[in-house]
């Protein structure tokens, strides 16, 4: 999806995969990964700080150096809603609806919305 990854690809970082767009946006978060954040990272929010160093204007590679020496502060800011509902799709279009017995097409989960095909 160029959306995501334009010209300069993602990564996988500690759990979470980020397109390295300016600033970098989350894609994907493995589970595990909430456990460390007071609120939920979601696809669509942007890495804002390592260590109380703003992001702004880094390159990847000067963001990678950072996170290299990490010493335990990571901060993000809340991303729109379009962006998780169009990652939310995706995934949903990878896997084929759930299996549901009151909708002969199944249902699946769009960001937060249960959606049944009927």
């Amino acid at each position: 999806d160029n959306h995501w990854t334009g010209s300069t690809g993602c990564n996988w970082i500690g759990g979470i995969r980020l397109a390295w767009t300016s600033p970098p946006t989350v894609q994907e978060v493995q589970r595990h990964v909430q456990e460390h954040f007071p609120r939920p990272i979601q696809p669509g929010d942007s890495l804002s700080k390592v260590d109380g160093k703003s992001v702004k204007g880094l390159s990847r590679q000067d963001i990678l150096g950072l996170l290299r020496k990490f010493k335990g502060s990571i901060g993000f800011k809340r991303g729109s809603h379009d962006m998780a509902i169009r990652e939310s799709a995706k995934h949903a279009l990878k896997k084929g609806p759930e299996k549901d017995a009151e909708h002969s097409e199944g249902q699946n989960w769009i960001w937060g919305f249960l959606f049944a095909w009927t």
